[in-house]
């Protein structure tokens, strides 16, 4: 990691007389206690979560229609620049090391890597598109922040990914679910506190499918300049209190693969216009790209948007989603419709055929269009902020002083 180096004295001094060599190492014994007690407070300081560092900017990229976002990133010392996914909803670092065709070069090569140590051990987990799997090494990451400075993260465990999970051409994952070694590696080699924010914007239909700049990673800060109103915080649903979005996602041995530490909240109420449904659960996931619903949500959006244009869309009833302490979060026909090219528009919500229970909602990305995210891993808790010239009402402060 980053390590700290103490700067050490290199004078010289010359002393005569046993009292002054008494006196020299009577001041060394003071130093050596005072550093000790400097040392312990640091640690001590770190386990309160103080931040010893200023948080990280990092730009985010997107596409139209992928939406997902996106870092710049070396992984390894090869020296390749890559776009890696930052995915709330995945516990695992993997960069794609095998060739695939129409892909170009492999963004991860191992054995181009002096510092790469094979762990000996495989992982794999699963998508909506498929399963990932390869062997682990233990490596480095690159990442570019915002201020055009390179910071580097090593002794990470990262997957060299050799299956096609479905997902294109993609370069790989830094999954930073609650479970996340790799996240808990980073704030602590940097010193910083164990949270992240997101703020991602849309990405017009006219920039095709180029990779443009489109918000703003903070590792280990919450910009407060980001949104207006409060930063209301939200618990997360205790493991055993959750629900799977989908049952039929299973390993070779049947093994479910989508057990994953979600960032997982209750929701006690949704109202979409004037009609009520029931309770829900629900996962703020940047690795979704649209906005999932329960069927009959989907359902009766779509009855309501048969007799419209994409010129009328804002009589679109929005959805209204009751979390903790009863606040509310909402979102509009601006998050949940995109405009396409010649007036053209398209739905940004589905639903999961396959849920448990019919009460599963996904918050990806088009949430993220409306809302400052910062996921808190001490508080186990997520912080939301309305963004900062989005339409809407603001939320109330109700996360406490570590959060601002």
């Amino acid at each position: 990691g980053k390590r700290r180096s103490k700067s050490r004295d290199r004078s010289s001094h010359s002393f005569s007389g046993r009292q002054d060599r008494d006196g020299v190492r009577a001041m060394a014994s003071n130093r050596l206690k005072a550093a000790v007690l400097a040392s312990c407070a640091a640690l001590a300081a770190s386990r309160l979560g103080e931040p010893r560092q200023s948080p990280i900017s990092l730009t985010l990229y997107s596409q139209y229609q992928s939406n997902v976002p996106y870092v710049l990133a070396e992984v390894g010392a090869a020296g390749l620049q890559t776009h890696l996914i930052i995915d709330s909803g995945s516990p695992l670092f993997w960069a794609r090391s095998a060739e695939r065709e129409g892909c170009g070069r492999p963004p991860y090569q191992p054995w181009a890597s002096g510092l790469a140590e094979a762990l000996d051990s495989q992982a794999e987990f699963g998508y909506g598109g498929g399963v990932v799997s390869g062997p682990l090494y233990r490596d480095s990451l690159r990442l570019a922040s915002s201020e055009g400075k390179n910071e580097t993260f090593t002794d990470l465990t990262v997957m060299a990914a050799t299956t096609e999970v479905g997902m294109g051409c993609s370069s790989g994952i830094l999954g930073m679910d609650m479970a996340s070694v790799t996240a808990q590696r980073i704030f602590d080699s940097h010193g910083l506190r164990q949270l992240f924010t997101i703020l991602l914007n849309p990405v017009p239909y006219f920039y095709g499918n180029a990779m443009v700049e489109a918000g703003t990673m903070i590792l280990g800060g919450v910009d407060q300049s980001a949104y207006t109103g409060g930063l209301m915080c939200v618990p997360m649903l205790p493991m055993e209190n959750r629900v799977n979005a989908s049952r039929h996602d299973m390993n070779p041995q049947g093994v479910p693969l989508n057990n994953t530490a979600w960032w997982q909240l209750e929701i006690s109420g949704v109202r979409v216009g004037s009609q009520q449904f029931g309770a829900a659960q629900g996962i703020v996931d940047t690795g979704t790209s649209l906005l999932a619903v329960p069927s009959q949500v989907l359902q009766y959006i779509n009855q309501q948007s048969v007799d419209l244009s994409c010129e009328n869309l804002n009589a679109l009833p929005p959805i209204v989603l009751t979390l903790a302490g009863g606040h509310e979060v909402s979102l509009g026909p601006q998050q949940y419709i995109t405009q396409g090219a010649e007036g053209s528009c398209d739905s940004a919500v589905m639903s999961i055929p396959d849920a448990p229970s019919g009460d599963f909602f996904v918050l990806g990305d088009p949430f993220f269009w409306k809302y400052a995210v910062t996921f808190d891993f001490v508080g186990k808790q997520v912080g939301l902020g309305l963004r900062a010239g989005v339409e809407g009402m603001p939320l109330p402060q109700t996360c406490g002083a570590a959060l601002t």
